[in-house]
């Protein structure tokens, strides 16, 4: 291999490694509460080409909190730290956790969606439970958040 194709070759992996997500900054919450909902595009009846976002409750999901550690996938082997149920409008709260890194794990229809959380107690005060949603979108679970403007 010449030396212009391993140059190359750094070029592309530190180029797709500078546009990775921190995800842990995203995925970090002040608190132990949110909503649970389903999201999913429907094509706009207005233009053949356009989507809309149809986004509904998950109601009665199993929701569970494991304790996260480096390296360890989730979550045979982790302990489990709370457990709680989704009410009809998808909302769920954890009592008495401390901050640390998790496993969030939702049971929907009997499949475990996954994601790593880090929960930290700064700036609760500009927190609401339910500006947090857990969206389920395409079989994959992510973090949103609903931002006020005044």
């Amino acid at each position: 291999m010449s030396w212009v194709s391993v140059f190359v070759s750094c070029l592309v992996v530190s180029g797709i490694l500078a546009q990775s997500p921190d995800t842990k900054k995203w995925n970090t919450v002040e608190l132990t509460c949110g909503k649970l909902v389903h999201s999913k595009e429907k094509p706009a009846k207005s233009a053949a080409s356009s989507f809309n976002e149809d986004s509904a409750p998950i109601k009665r999901a199993r929701v569970r909190l494991y304790l996260r550690k480096e390296g360890i996938e989730c979550c045979d082997s982790l302990q489990l730290v709370a457990e709680t149920t989704s009410s009809r409008d998808g909302s769920f709260k954890f009592e008495k956790i401390v901050p640390d890194a998790y496993w969030f794990v939702a049971n929907i229809k009997g499949k475990d969606y996954k994601l790593a959380i880090s929960y930290a107690t700064g700036n609760k005060r500009d927190a609401n439970c339910s500006d947090i949603l857990y969206e389920l979108k395409e079989n994959e679970l992510q973090i949103l958040r609903v931002i006020q403007v005044d």
